[in-house]
């Protein structure tokens, strides 16, 4: 498990021991009543009152915080997988049209290619001079010279758009992977912190 995913997997566990934590605080003090009225004059267990009060305060703040950074990490990390799998499919199209270039097999038709009517249009006509040649026709070689030069174009064209894309997603899943590290210490911060301020809370 890569450093990244073991600091989140932490985070998470460290999110649960949390809650269960917080949810035990709020039944033993359901379980022990709300403290009796403070007398006039007794300043002490008005204070106390006052730090107890203070503190669930603090740790209603703290376990808010750590739910939204918790989703923010889903977030980034549902980002990067997507930029990175596009990246993927990407790269795996360009090596294809990189194929059928070197090996001059332009007429070949994946499937990312059905929707490009350009290309299927000049591959359509490539095949209809390819199949109609008559040896020492000028006219029909020159057709066919002209679909396999505008269909070599097209294809070098998209190859390298889909290269320079994924060159992008690349760029992103970086950044979001970086992003994410950040936001898995932060949380791990924060998770420390609750989880240091429990044993000093009154009842502990």
């Amino acid at each position: 498990m890569s450093r990244p995913n073991r600091r989140i997997a932490w985070a998470f566990a460290a999110g649960a021991a949390v809650v269960l934590a917080i949810g035990g605080l709020r039944l033993l003090s359901a379980w022990r009543g709300t403290p009796a009225p403070a007398e006039a004059g007794d300043s002490g267990l008005v204070a106390a009152t006052d730090a107890r009060t203070g503190d669930a305060a603090a740790l209603a703040d703290l376990a808010r915080r750590v739910r939204t950074l918790r989703d923010n990490l889903n977030r980034t990390r549902s980002c990067q997988q997507q930029a990175e799998h596009q990246s993927a499919d990407l790269r795996e199209r360009v090596a294809v049209l990189d194929d059928m270039l070197a090996r001059d097999t332009l007429t070949d038709c994946p499937i990312f290619l059905h929707e490009e009517t350009t290309v299927r249009a000049l591959q359509s006509i490539l095949r209809e001079a390819t199949d109609s040649r008559v040896p020492a026709a000028g006219r029909m070689a020159t057709g066919e010279m002209i679909a396999r030069q505008r269909l070599r174009q097209r294809l070098t064209l998209l190859r390298d758009e889909m290269d320079q894309q994924a060159r992008d997603l690349d760029a992103r899943a970086d950044v979001l992977r970086a992003d994410l590290r950040r936001q898995a210490d932060e949380l791990a911060g924060i998770e420390q912190g609750l989880m240091s301020r429990l044993p000093t809370l009154p009842g502990k």
